[in-house]
């Protein structure tokens, strides 16, 4: 049995790892060793605070092509990852009781990153369009931070529309907020074109954008990175520097390699076609296996789709899926205050079409058992 024969279906959030180019990952580890002289032993040390300065480039000159991002190398920061990068945000520009929106239903490790800190942590609902923002400033005015998922809402899946980005801008600018843009699952779009970021439309520099390199590349990478304003950039140099977590300059160049290489569009762009190809077995099977228990409906983003469940307690129905070895999230899990139908999470992207097929109907097994709970 292979690896990804042992992955468990339906894990969200996590890539097609079955496809990744380890060879050629191995070659690039390989050039960086081998280099002899200055540089070889830079990458030794402790290394620029604020990232490898080309990886920096790399990532400026990625975004602004893929996703619209319009930013300089100086203002690119490298980080641990999502949770690292909102605690450096936090530690930058958040007073002790100020309040941060924060989407509901939403990323759980996210929301108890922010709750860590000083800051209140205001759950506001979304709707087809994305966040509330009438609702958001119902129930916080003056919000210090706005964390937003715009490129495809986790869990729920849309996109925020235009209008929406709009009135997002123009509410942070009366609250002289910022604008916390994560571009979760931003390059993969599955019928349609990727959706520019909104930091490209910011016209007042409130806008700071996350990244990372979890899910285009692997997770156990631990790379991700923060674009903001000019006006912080000194400001965010600080924080990182107090913020800690020394990161591996050879990883570093190795993803700069990889992008300056063109590995990383051409990896986007395979890893993109095989979503959807996955994305389609989800559904196709879930017609088949889930009649009369779940509708699994098509999205056009990301790597994961919900199973709307026919009256079935999500709770329990996640419970069943695990006694068949899958991985099946409670859409419940996700929700703070808002009470949303019952559901479950399918990440799709780590399971091949036929592993999908085969888990599919384990699944439909275990929903047909919680059904009788």
């Amino acid at each position: 049995m292979t690896t990804a024969d042992k992955r468990r279906a339906f894990e969200p959030a996590l890539p097609a790892l079955d496809l990744f180019p380890i060879q050629l990952w191995t070659r690039l580890i390989a050039r960086q060793w081998s280099r002899n002289g200055p540089e070889l032993l830079d990458s030794l040390g402790y290394g620029d605070a604020a990232g490898h300065v080309r990886l920096r480039a790399a990532i400026a000159q990625y975004v602004g092509a893929a996703r619209g991002v319009a930013c300089e190398a100086a203002q690119v920061f490298v980080t641990n990852g999502l949770q690292h990068s909102l605690e450096m945000i936090c530690r930058a520009l958040v007073e002790p009781g100020e309040s941060i929106w924060f989407e509901d239903p939403a990323y759980p490790p996210g929301r108890a990153a922010l709750a860590a800190t000083v800051a209140q942590v205001v759950l506001v609902p979304v709707d087809a369009e994305g966040i509330d923002v009438a609702a958001g400033l119902a129930k916080s005015p003056t919000p210090r931070l706005i964390y937003v998922t715009p490129s495809h809402q986790f869990p729920l899946g849309m996109m925020m529309s235009v209008a929406r980005r709009i009135q997002l801008l123009e509410a942070a600018r009366r609250s002289d907020a910022w604008i916390v843009e994560d571009d979760y699952d931003g390059e993969y779009r599955h019928r349609t074109a990727p959706v520019p970021a909104i930091q490209g439309m910011d016209s007042d520099g409130r806008v700071i954008y996350l990244g990372s390199f979890s899910k285009s590349l692997f997770p156990a990478l631990r790379l991700g990175y923060v674009i903001v304003p000019p006006s912080v950039a000194e400001t965010f140099l600080r924080a990182r520097a107090l913020a800690g977590r020394t990161l591996s300059a050879v990883d570093q160049l190795v993803v700069a390699d990889f992008i300056e290489l063109g590995h990383f569009e051409r990896h986007i762009r395979r890893m993109r076609a095989a979503y959807r190809e996955r994305q389609e077995a989800l559904v196709e099977s879930a017609a088949k296996h889930l009649a009369g228990l779940a509708v699994v409906e098509p999205t056009d983003a990301g790597m994961h789709s919900l199973a709307w469940l026919e009256a079935i307690d999500d709770v329990a129905a996640s419970r069943e899926a695990a006694a068949e070895n899958l991985e099946a999230a409670a859409l419940s899990a996700f929700c703070g205050e808002v009470k949303l139908p019952d559901a479950l999470v399918l990440g799709y992207g780590a399971v091949t079409p036929r592993q999908i097929r085969v888990a599919t109907e384990a699944l439909g097994r275990a929903l047909e058992r919680a059904r009788r709970l």
